[in-house]
């Protein structure tokens, strides 16, 4: 499994309550809360392709997460 560290340039929400889902944007990563487990959505600009991720820590401006 691999460690991702990224600078989070702007922090954007956007709840779905029909679909149950929150988007969070840092930038150029958009992840999903979804059923209780936070996805890297690896397509943001078309059909979505969601990864799992483990471990999502933010440190001051950067946020790193692990993904297999």
């Amino acid at each position: 499994m691999r460690t991702v560290k990224k600078k989070a340039t702007n922090i954007q929400l956007k709840y779905t309550p029909s679909a149950g889902w929150l988007d969070i944007n840092f930038g150029e990563e958009v992840f999903r809360l979804l059923k209780g487990e936070v996805m890297l959505d690896k397509t943001p600009y078309s059909d979505e392709t969601l990864v799992p991720i483990e471990n999502p820590t933010i440190e001051g401006d950067i946020f790193s997460y692990q993904v297999g």
